[in-house]
């Protein structure tokens, strides 16, 4: 389970960003009625992946089998070895669901990995004795097959019939390696700020802190779960309205993304503020004391789920570089707050860092949004 988890957390690194990108380019190709530079990505995205992918893949598999033979197996070579089993078919999950994506096939890019992946591998526990001894082998030639047979399936349905007017697109890789890059900043900034409060209270604070907040850090991104769900929509649909130059369209996709965000993710932070004792006596009554460590992160989270569909905006309508120094900056400030709070009021003092960072780059990415799209000068320009 950790080397799947390693895979998946190094998935869209072995894109080199192309991933995340394509719901930029491959939906502005779309608009534009560029079915070349539609073709012409794709196939940048998947050789980048693939040769990134086999080489570090290779590169575990042989630093473990190497590793074995002067100091023996141990879990954190097996680790090791299992990641490198996992990692092509990872990438080609994490690239194909980016690009399914931006070619409107949403049910091609969530279904294969959260419900064909988890039934196909039960299957060969409950029907495979040999599946437990090597399942993590089994797995990886598993899903290899399965995202073969979806990508085939892509295939049919959005690129044969425009496989004729591909050109050679070569000029345009720089462009769209730069963009790709800026994409996987946004990703890398993302995921610490998705960590780095529990990294404080690991190191900054006692073990009993550590483990309230973890069981408040489970509970309040419940809330902000529905940014799984908003944002890829949102994305290649704001992207392709900016291609067309539709300022009404992407003002009506980002109001539709607030909307939704809001009905999915205010119940739940209404409830959490009303119920936080209840919610945390669910899992033993030393977790009590972090009703309001919960409450605190539930703010963090309400804030994470509307902003969503701005950074989906900013990223697609504006500039990925924009909304990468708002997240950098905001993280930054995080830090600052997390080092000094949390040594003086534990948990809570962790999820007021947390909390501050998250609404700063809120606060941020909604006057800019305001500002491009809705103030008389945006609208003008």
């Amino acid at each position: 389970m950790v080397a799947l988890a390693t895979s998946q957390i190094l998935g869209i690194a072995l894109t080199g960003g192309t991933g995340p990108a394509a719901q930029l380019v491959v939906a502005d190709g779309i608009s534009r009625n560029r079915p070349a530079v539609v073709i012409g990505f794709v196939r940048f995205t998947v050789v980048l992946t693939m040769s990134l992918s086999v080489s570090v893949s290779a590169l575990f598999l042989a630093v473990s089998y190497v590793a074995r033979g002067w100091i023996g197996s141990n879990s954190a070579l097996s680790v090791l070895g299992g990641t490198g089993m996992l990692l092509v078919p990872m990438a080609m999950s994490t690239v194909r669901e980016y690009v399914a994506r931006a070619l409107g096939l949403i049910h091609l890019s969530f279904a294969p990995r959260d419900i064909y992946w988890t039934l196909l591998l039960c299957a060969l526990l409950a029907i495979l004795p040999l599946a437990r001894i090597h399942f993590v082998a089994i797995a990886a030639i598993t899903l290899f097959i399965i995202e073969t047979l979806f990508w085939a399936v892509i295939w049919r349905n959005a690129l044969a019939g425009i496989w004729h007017r591909r050109r050679d697109m070569r000029r345009y890789h720089g462009k769209w390696l730069k963009t790709s890059l800026w994409m996987m900043s946004n990703f890398v900034a993302g995921f610490s700020f998705e960590r780095i409060d529990t990294l404080a209270v690991g190191l900054l604070g006692s073990l009993d802190a550590a483990g309230v907040y973890g069981v408040a850090n489970r509970v309040a991104p419940l809330i902000s779960l529905c940014q799984r769900f908003v944002v890829p929509v949102a994305l290649p649909a704001i992207a392709k309205a900016n291609a067309a130059g539709d300022a009404k369209g992407v003002r009506s996709e980002i109001q539709h993304g607030l909307i939704i965000s809001l009905l999915m993710a205010g119940p739940l932070f209404i409830g959490i503020q009303l119920f936080a004792p209840y919610v945390m006596a669910v899992f033993g009554p030393r977790f009590v004391s972090g009703a309001a460590t919960l409450r605190i992160l539930a703010v963090a989270h309400f804030a994470l789920a509307m902003q969503g569909t701005l950074g989906a905006a900013l990223t697609a309508a504006a500039s990925p570089s924009i909304y990468s120094r708002y997240a950098w900056t905001a993280l930054s400030v995080t830090a600052v707050v997390l080092l000094i709070a949390t040594p003086r009021f534990g948990t809570a003092g962790a999820a007021t860092g947390a909390a501050v960072g998250i609404c700063c780059l809120f606060i941020a990415m909604s006057l800019t949004i305001w500002r491009r799209f809705y103030s008389v000068r945006g609208t003008a320009a």
